[in-house]
């Protein structure tokens, strides 16, 4: 029993320590997903408009990254070669009705 209750909490300990994180293929915008792979016009046609659209570096011209505030959370969304490639969920909090663009720069910033 004390083995359980050891393992136990080691698993919830891990799960918990993390501040973001990434892997999920897909997100949900109201009543629709996007996933990995959707261009970034279906992610802006079925998200709406981001808090943020920045390019990720000079090297890629298509590299780019969608801040979205999406239940009161910041997501980022990576996108390679005009691609989604990955969806990261943060821990921080965001406000959907007053996006403050350098605020969400901040915060999604590691």
């Amino acid at each position: 029993m004390k083995k359980y209750i050891f393992v136990l909490s080691i698993t919830l300990f891990m799960l918990s320590a993390g501040s973001s994180y990434a892997g999920s293929s897909y997100m949900r915008c109201g009543d629709d997903l996007v996933s990995i792979g959707n261009t970034h016009l279906t992610v802006k046609n079925t998200c709406g408009k981001p808090c943020l659209d920045e390019k990720c570096s000079k090297k890629k011209s298509d590299c780019r990254r969608m801040y979205y505030c999406i239940n009161g959370y910041l997501n980022i969304l990576s996108f390679d070669g005009g691609k989604l490639s990955e969806i990261e969920s943060t821990n921080e909090k965001c406000d959907e009705t007053s996006c403050d663009n350098k605020q969400v720069k901040k915060k999604g910033k590691k």
